[in-house]
């Protein structure tokens, strides 16, 4: 074990002999055998692991490391925990940075170079890299550079005899004499200060200073990448890392200002929390917290006080005394188990027992356990897995297949492998496994199959000693002994060519080469898929990926989109401008490769990364605006623009609002010096300077009242008003229910004890709702939601509010959205059906 200082942040044994990365316990390590063979990558007598992490794919007793993020095994060469593949192993070696490549491909970390030579193949630096034809950014290859003159000038930019680029994008309005790279992705000209490729408005040149990654400033201003910071003093200004910084006067996040109390005590907690001596701030905004001293932040999500335990922005449903962070998507506590993610939040799963709730092998499985049964999928979604056994069950693959065994069955995700025996199974890798008898992908048996001469070629073809197989299927035709993968779906023989398992009629093996996206092409034709593209040149013909997920196919006369040739294109004269438009002498293309047909290609300039314009439009992500003053347009966020004559929203002239005094609030919600719009509408009475947004949607208000959707909520107090949930809201006199974007007033709820369950579900010390019904007969004191739509008493389910006759509460569980079962029945989107038990 490897105990030096440098290294005690990655692998570390304790007093115990438990293993630990980085703080992080392993509790599949086998102390007596675990060897760590870097900071990443160990090994003991039944797993290799990468940061912790088990490599299922990887055998211990033939692991090797090959640098830091490199490895191989009998089998395989890894990046990372990833497999490469295909990759034909006798010639496959690693390069520089995370370049690698074998007879066939080269390969960036696990991702093929689409179109790159092998032999001439040189890697530059982590992100450039070139061959005897092109030059690369990471996997893409450039479009239109000077391959002879290429001058990398650091990881982000480079140029060649007349260009200069910002990854793969050509930049406009530079200048070429006197361009010079500052540090990291700024840079500058003689006439202005570039970062990410784009020209810092009002930047000084001379007094120019970066100050960390997105800060910088000049005698004149303070900037956010692009955005100038108007209120911030230069003189006293500092990054405080984490997209958050200060100065005399404020704390700022990213370019937003934050109302700091105390400004000399603002502290910057992790990657979203911040405090000051008055409040916490999660991504700027300012929380509602109980204890601001004793606040901490536990993780990006999380944090808590010495009352309560918070999860993002508002109050955790988790009990603080008893939480307990399973890994990142689960949590919990002495009553539930709680699965947290990006669109769903923070979520109760009723059906699994907290008390016996694991995950099986790592934290990235997606099978997990409780006292009743096994599961299988992710923190939305789970179904249990029946057939399972609890006390044999063993996961056998994880990380790109998902194959289990109990004593009895072989499993691949929740479902059995019929036949399949889980005395003798074991898994090959790609979506392969096979017992003693036959060879399965996922769950189905490929037929006719010798098991034991079977063996994965790479991608998804495989072979035995008689046959070719692509998935399961044969491929007819194939002659074996000169059969060659060249990528997952294609493949070669000494006559033909193959797509999955079809031949390419008179496609030329000898000079066929893979493009990537499904293209290729050889000395007669360019091919997707199995099918010819008509009017392509293969001599000229060449896939370019530089506007940043726009593909575009490229000959010297013509371009191409999904096979097509769009034949009045003129391809000489074509150029990426942005990661949203391109265009050539004929048409302004959008990010779809569409062509925009009101964009006018002889005056159409970008104006920022996400705007362009042309002599009688601005271009956005999502609007066209017709007629506006060029000069003075600006683009507040993603739906509102103005300039000096109008305001716009999705590209609409909001006819009422004043130009020089509009400012955004929030997302959707925009105010001048008379108005308070949502989106074009004006908000009806709404007062301007008291006027703030509750939620990012939903609920407004200002000193005199409470609006939904910029509609008034009739005898809410503002001042005391606050959202519970998507369905339930309260003041000091009444709770409020929207159902439909409607809101109600609920007749006679008790405002003191009323609590919000989930999914339209409430209660209060004497009845029962579902939005502004009272549910007849439903006893608060035994009354839970328990999923998705679901709610139960001692006596009865519900469903959507509706009681469901003959179910049986006690045995009752809900395993889906649309699915849920008692011991007798099960329920399908409402529908009881009785259970037939043979």
């Amino acid at each position: 074990m490897n105990n030096q200082k440098e290294n005690i942040e990655f692998y570390n044994k304790d007093k115990d002999n438990r293993i630990f990365y980085k703080g992080n316990f392993i509790h599949q390590a086998d102390s007596e055998t675990f060897t760590e063979l870097n900071n990443y990558y160990a090994k003991d007598r039944n797993n290799v692991y990468y940061a912790g992490e088990i490599i299922m794919e990887a055998d211990p007793g033939t692991f090797q490391v090959q640098g830091d993020n490199f490895g191989k095994d009998k089998d395989r060469f890894f990046v990372y925990n990833y497999p490469i593949s295909p990759a034909d192993y006798d010639t496959f070696e690693f390069l520089e940075f995370e370049y690698s490549r074998d007879i066939n491909n080269v390969y960036w970390t696990i991702f093929i170079i689409n179109d790159a030579d092998p032999d001439s193949f040189v890697p530059i630096n982590g992100n450039y890299s070139r061959d005897k034809h092109r030059i690369y950014f990471k996997f893409d290859s450039f479009f239109r550079i000077n391959t002879d003159d290429f001058i990398q000038l650091n990881e982000y930019y480079c140029r060649d005899n007349s260009s200069i680029f910002f990854g793969k994008v050509k930049m406009e309005d530079v200048d070429y004499e006197s361009f010079k790279v500052l540090d990291g992705e700024y840079a500058k000209d003689r006439h202005g200060i570039f970062i990410s490729g784009l020209k810092i408005d009002r930047a000084d040149n001379e007094t120019f200073v970066i100050l960390d990654e997105h800060y910088s400033k000049d005698k004149n201003n303070i900037y956010y990448c692009n955005d100038v910071i108007d209120q911030a003093d230069s003189a006293t200004f500092m990054p405080l890392g984490n997209d958050y910084s200060k100065d005399k006067n404020s704390a700022y996040y990213r370019e937003m200002i934050i109302g700091c109390s105390v400004i000399d005590t603002f502290l910057v907690l992790n990657r979203s929390y911040a405090k000051d001596e008055g409040n916490v701030y999660r991504l700027g905004k300012k929380m509602d917290v109980d204890d601001v001293l004793s606040f901490i932040a536990l993780n990006d999500d999380y944090g808590l006080d010495c009352n309560n335990l918070y999860y993002k922005s508002k109050k955790s449903k988790v009990d603080r005394g008893t939480f307990k962070f399973i890994n990142v998507n689960y949590v919990i506590d002495k009553n539930n188990l709680y699965c947290t993610d990006y669109f769903g939040g923070e979520k109760i799963i009723r059906y699994l027992d907290p008390e016996t709730f694991s995950v099986y092998e790592s934290e990235f499985s997606d099978y997990i356990k409780d006292k009743n049964g096994i599961y299988f999928g992710n923190n939305r979604k789970h179904t249990r897995i029946d057939t399972a056994d609890l006390g044999s069950f063993k996961v056998i693959s994880y990380l790109n297949d998902h194959f289990a065994v109990d004593k009895d069955h072989v499993f691949y995700s929740d479902e059995v492998i019929s036949g399949a025996d889980p005395a003798s199974f074991r898994v090959i890798g790609n979506g392969y496994g096979k017992d003693h008898n036959n060879v399965y992908r996922g769950i189905s048996k490929i037929e006719k199959t010798d098991a034991g001469s079977f063996k994965v070629l790479g991608g998804e073809y495989s072979c035995d000693k008689n046959r070719i197989y692509h998935n399961i299927n044969e491929v007819s035709g194939a002659v074996k002994e000169s059969f060659k993968v060249i990528d997952d779906m294609y493949a070669i023989d000494q006559f033909h060519v193959f797509f999955e398992d079809k031949i390419i009629i008179n496609a030329d093996p000898a000079t066929f080469k893979i493009l990537g996206l499904r293209y290729s092409k050889d000395k007669n034709r360019v091919y997707l898929r199995d099918e010819i593209i008509e009017m392509a040149d293969p001599g000229s013909f060449f896939l370019s990926r530089d506007g940043f997920g726009t593909i575009f196919g490229i000959d010297n006369r013509y371009l191409f989109r999904d096979g097509e040739c769009i034949e009045s294109s003129d391809a000489p004269s074509f150029q990426f401008l942005s990661s949203l438009f391109s265009k050539d002498k004929n048409h302004v293309y959008d990010k779809f490769g569409d062509i925009i047909q009101s964009a006018d290609s002889y005056t159409f300039e970008i104006i920022d990364e996400v705007t362009a314009k042309d002599k009688s439009h601005i271009f956005t992500q999502y609007s066209i605006i017709d007629a506006p003053d060029p000069n003075t347009f600006k683009v507040l966020n993603r739906l509102f623009a103005k300039d000096a004559k109008s305001v716009y929203y999705s590209g609409s002239i909001i006819t009422e609002a004043d130009p020089e005094t509009f400012h955004v609030i929030n997302n959707r919600y925009g105010a001048d010096l008379k108005h308070v719009f949502l989106g074009e509408n004006i908000i009806e009475n709404a007062d301007v300077f008291s006027f703030q947004v509750i939620d990012d949607e939903c609920y407004s208000r200002d000193k005199n009242h409470v609006y939904h959707f910029g509609y008034l909520i009739i005898g809410a107090d503002p001042g005391t008003f606050q959202m519970l949930d998507l369905y339930f809201s309260r003041d000091k006199n009444n709770i409020f229910c929207s159902i439909n974007h409607i809101v109600a007033r609920i007749t006679n709820a008790d405002v003191h004890s009323f609590i919000s369950l989930g999914s339209g579900y409430a209660k209060d010390c004497s009845r029962v709702y579902y939005g502004e019904k009272v549910l007849s007969g439903a006893v608060p004191e035994n009354f839970k939601f328990i999923g998705e739509s679901f709610a139960s008493d001692d006596d009865h389910v519900y469903y959507h509010g509706e009681v469901l006759d003959a179910l049986d509460p006690e045995t009752f569980t809900v395993l889906s959205y649309y699915f849920a079962r008692d011991m007798n029945h099960e329920v399908r989107n409402g529908v009881v059906e009785k259970i037939n038990k043979k």
